[in-house]
């Protein structure tokens, strides 16, 4: 059986093209491997979103522990502020400030309790030095100040 010359080149370029789909499709022998390989690294990606996942949802209740802590802890320094404060001023309630009383910088505090007395006389007291546990002069600003004030804090009996 023969065939003509336009057949050949016909049979002969359906060939090629076959060849060439057949290179093409050769190129796909690879695909199943490279799917496995997406498949994998797909896999692995959503084993790490849900592991980042999980520590978010971890991050955030230690968060809203710490937040709470947090919150108690200021509660509890509001209150330890509040029972400081009434401390001292229950113990304040024995002291005695008195102001204007000229005094030489080289005093002792002996003889500032003297004065102290002295002045406690003037107003007709019945403060005693017994009552008395100690006397301090308050330093302020020294060269605006001429006289200082002084602290009595008085005993408790």
């Amino acid at each position: 059986m023969e065939t003509k010359p336009d057949e050949d080149t016909m049979i002969s370029s359906q060939l090629n093209e076959m060849k060439t789909e057949l290179k093409k499709l050769s190129g796909l022998k690879d695909l199943p491997s490279k799917f496995e390989s997406f498949k994998n690294q797909l896999s692995n990606t959503l084993n790490e979103i849900t592991t980042i996942r999980s520590n978010v949802d971890h991050l955030k209740e230690e968060n809203a522990q710490l937040k709470k802590r947090n919150k108690d802890l200021e509660e509890k320094n509001a209150k330890l502020d509040s029972q400081l404060n009434e401390l001292e001023q229950y113990g304040r309630r024995q002291n005695l400030e008195i102001h204007g009383i000229p005094m030489p910088d080289n005093q002792t505090n002996a003889e500032v309790e003297d004065k102290v007395l002295q002045v406690l006389k003037k107003i007709d007291t019945t403060i005693s030095k017994d009552a008395i546990d100690v006397v301090h002069r308050l330093i302020g600003n020294l060269k605006m100040i001429k006289t200082k004030s002084v602290l009595v804090l008085l005993s408790d009996s």
